[in-house]
């Protein structure tokens, strides 16, 4: 599959044979490194993408097809949050961003502020932040009034792209009990994330993307085999230890990046740091 910018001047090869079906109920999270494909696929199920080779199935309905005649319908059923949350925002207030969909799918007043009450406490955001404007928040406010915005209308499908990004572990809580919630209403919830052990603690399914294609799939409710364990074993780091150690790393001086996006990628550099301190008898890294 094929996704192709808005103005239809960029192709790029980037999901190749994928196959996904999410089920009513069901709780999916999607794994891999960075360019796997994982916010791509999300983007075409949302209707963000258009597919220049390949279908997308929503309810029995091949959206690719008709794409223009169910626009309407597809957000009704569908609710995403970005990555970066900051770049789908748009409304001068919280109260106008999470209740947006809901007033475009014909609730009235009454129904929209009914949604927007329940969105932002499901993700514990109070009415204080109601006035307030979306640009102004914090990374983690930001993040679930995204997340409000994506259920405030209830939709049978709910996209998630990393959404446990820049969390501390109650925004962690927060999230998987949205997730739990959500699908014990009947949705499909299908979630990218880098935090596989964050994943497992709520996800029905794993999919393993690699370099666009399905690298592996398994079904967490019948149990991780030694297949699974071998290749999610560098998927499975402590994320919040390897954070408190970048923060000492470059405390003391080290030139090291963020190990949230490639955790073996910092961990190798931080070992490279801690022999270039040891030679040199100074104190570069912890």
């Amino acid at each position: 599959m094929r996704q192709r910018s808005h103005d239809g001047t960029v192709e790029v090869l980037s999901l190749k044979g994928v196959s996904l079906q999410a089920h009513r109920g069901e709780a999916v999270a999607l794994v891999g490194d960075n360019g796997a494909g994982k916010s791509t696929l999300l983007q075409l199920a949302a209707g963000v993408l258009e597919a220049s080779a390949g279908e997308v199935w929503i309810a029995g309905r091949n959206v690719t097809k008709e794409r223009r005649p169910w626009e309407r319908s597809l957000r009704a059923q569908v609710g995403i949050a970005f990555q970066y949350p900051e770049r789908g925002f748009f409304a001068a207030t919280v109260r106008e961003e999470v209740g947006f969909t809901p007033a475009v799918l014909g609730g009235s007043p009454t129904e929209v502020e009914e949604a927007v009450t329940w969105a932002l406490s499901l993700v514990g955001l109070d009415a204080g932040y109601l006035a307030r404007s979306p640009f102004r928040l914090s990374g983690g406010e930001k993040r679930r009034v995204a997340l409000a915005g994506a259920v405030a209308h209830r939709p049978s499908l709910l996209l998630l792209d990393e959404p446990e990004a820049g969390m501390d572990q109650d925004g962690k809580r927060r999230i998987k009990g949205l997730i739990e919630r959500m699908r014990a209403g009947g949705a499909a919830v299908v979630v990218a994330t880098h935090d596989v052990a964050w994943a497992l603690g709520w996800a029905d399914r794993v999919i393993l993307l690699d370099a666009g294609r399905v690298k592996a799939a398994w079904d967490v409710r019948t149990g991780l085999g030694e297949e699974a364990a071998e290749l999610l074993k560098l998927y499975l780091w402590d994320l919040g230890l390897l954070h408190r150690l970048f923060r000492e790393a470059v405390r003391r001086g080290a030139d090291l990046r963020h190990p949230y996006k490639d955790a073996a990628s910092f961990v190798e550099a931080l070992c490279g740091a801690l022999r270039a301190g040891k030679a040199r008898g100074g104190e570069s890294a912890p």
